[in-house]
């Protein structure tokens, strides 16, 4: 196989593979227009990687982006390292320092990779651990182009996400992110040069929120809101926009939450995706339940499971609020008529709600819902 089929097959392979991570919006096929590299097997021009619904993928761009540095934009990355096997390891700098080009992939170093990524989809994560991790030291062995070598860091540290190494995580992106440091921002605007910088921000952000680092994550997803240029509107991805404001409310700020998710309810209604605007403006109410905004709430809770199309868990969950919410107003019928419709009106039930940490931690429920649900429930 020549190097240039060698890494179109790469090219194609991870860009359909399903990579944990970054959600992103896209109705549909997405058309990315890729520069020019030097060193690189690849020509430039236009691909094509389909993102739609919840799938989620990230390598393929990568492997085809333009990162080449000039020697002197290189000292943040001065002991910033990344592993590889056995306890071996390598730095950005070694990378960014590659000389003399890269050298050819074998078949059974991209089948390598292949079997990483499938390992992934088919949910096995430790071996897509092992497989990533094989990878990433032949691609650095071989002086293979930066871009490459990122992808491959980025899908392993989503392998790590879903085992929970959210320590392994952290770092593979802080590598991944300095090494697209020296030109992933165009310095004059603040603005991303290509997609994928921000989005590590995203990712990096979804593991600090493993580790309950409330502030990391909201700080993470706040850069990569200011590199799509900033704000709520068109240009940011509201999961985006959901994800910093679930963060925010764990930190207690429920105001700048509350903007969020009206944002983000409203771009996905744009986008004329009206599971997901739902899905926003539930937490919208929470939050503006917390806020005081006591009658604007309870109005958004009723007109949402009132619609066809609810997933059943969020319908259930907003019976449950009402019912927390006429409790607190003292009116006890109205309460367990919203509580018996989620509890035997549902597939998913109720049981859920009974577990006070459940919906305190996981669910993230404001205090002003969990206390009242605590009373009607008789539990302290």
């Amino acid at each position: 196989m020549s190097p240039q089929r060698a890494s179109l097959w790469l090219l194609l392979l991870l860009g359909s593979s399903s990579v944990s991570g970054f959600v992103r919006p896209a109705r549909g096929p997405a058309m990315v227009t890729l520069p020019p590299r030097s060193g690189s097997s690849l020509r430039a021009g236009s691909w094509q990687m389909a993102a739609s619904g919840w799938q989620r993928s990230f390598a393929s761009v990568l492997v085809a982006a333009s990162l080449c540095l000039p020697p002197t934009q290189q000292a943040w990355a001065d002991g910033v390292s990344f592993a590889t096997v056995d306890g071996r390891s390598a730095t950005v700098e070694q990378v960014l320092q590659a000389k003399g080009g890269p050298k050819e992939l074998s078949e059974d170093d991209i089948r390598g990779v292949q079997q990483a990524f499938l390992a992934f989809d088919a949910k096995q994560l430790k071996t897509a651990k092992a497989l990533f991790s094989k990878g990433i030291e032949k691609w650095v062995e071989l002086q293979r182009p930066r871009d490459e070598i990122v992808a491959l860091i980025m899908a392993r540290g989503n392998v790590l996400v879903d085992l929970k190494q959210f320590d392994a995580a952290l770092t593979d992106y802080d590598s991944a992110i300095a090494l697209m440091e020296p030109d992933g921002m165009i310095t004059e605007t603040g603005l991303a040069r290509y997609k994928e910088f921000p989005n590590a921000f995203v990712q990096r952000g979804l593991a600090w929120e493993g580790k309950a680092k409330w502030d990391l994550a909201v700080e993470d997803y706040s850069k990569a809101i200011d590199m799509w240029g900033g704000g709520r509107g068109d240009g940011i991805n509201p999961y985006v926009l959901t994800f910093r404001g679930n963060a925010l409310t764990q930190l207690g700020e429920y105001g700048r939450a509350v903007k969020d998710y009206e944002a983000a309810s409203d771009r996905f209604l744009s986008m004329r995706d009206k599971q997901n605007a739902a899905e926003a403006r539930a937490n919208l109410a929470l939050a503006l339940y917390e806020v005081g905004q006591t009658e604007e709430a309870v109005k958004i809770m009723k007109s949402l499971v009132r619609k066809a199309g609810m997933a059943d868990e969020r319908s259930v969950d907003l019976h449950v609020a009402l019912a927390s919410h006429y409790f607190q107003e003292g009116d006890r019928s109205s309460a367990d008529q919203e509580f018996n419709l989620a509890c035997y009106a549902s597939k998913t039930g109720c049981s859920k709600f009974y577990d006070m940490d459940w919906v305190q931690r996981i669910r993230r429920w404001p205090p002003s819902l969990v206390a009242p649900l605590k009373g009607y429930l008789g539990r302290s």
